[in-house]
């Protein structure tokens, strides 16, 4: 059993250096961070936690293109026009091989702790918990 807000995560992220604009499902995002398991998502519209999309970014002049499972979804403040700002965690569900092996090498040429090494086989259980401090948007929640 794992402790509330323990990062559960089998893959570790790399946060990026400057944020990668990108789309889950129609609506623009920016990617925070990335892993082999999934991202970390900043965008203004809400995702539903347990809900799928597919998730478009291009790294490095490489398109990705792959389907992935909301674990997580909060609201993280407002913008000064008043636009909610959200964050949520993504893991990835369907990948096919090429994407995995672009987003090893991707992700090689990052920083990891030490002892860790990023590998060709993403985790579908990959998952992540917001901070405590931050209101959480349960899959029943309704859009406003």
């Amino acid at each position: 059993m794992t402790r509330r807000g323990q990062d559960r995560r089998q893959n570790p992220r790399v946060s990026l250096s400057e944020a990668v604009k990108g789309q889950a499902g129609r609506q623009e995002v920016l990617i925070l961070d990335l892993g082999l398991g999934g991202v970390r998502l900043a965008h203004t519209d809400v995702l539903r936690p347990r809900s799928t999309c597919a998730l478009r970014f291009t790294l490095k002049d490489e398109s990705i293109a792959l389907t992935a499972r909301i674990v997580w979804s909060c609201m993280v403040g407002r913008a000064p026009d008043g636009v909610p700002l959200y964050q949520s965690g993504l893991a990835f569900t369907k990948a096919p091989s090429a994407v995995r092996t672009s987003l090893a090498a991707l992700l090689e040429e990052h920083p990891l702790p030490p002892g860790i090494s990023a590998s060709v086989e993403p985790s579908e259980s990959g998952s992540a918990k917001p901070p405590a401090t931050r209101r959480r948007l349960s899959a029943s929640a309704k859009k406003s």
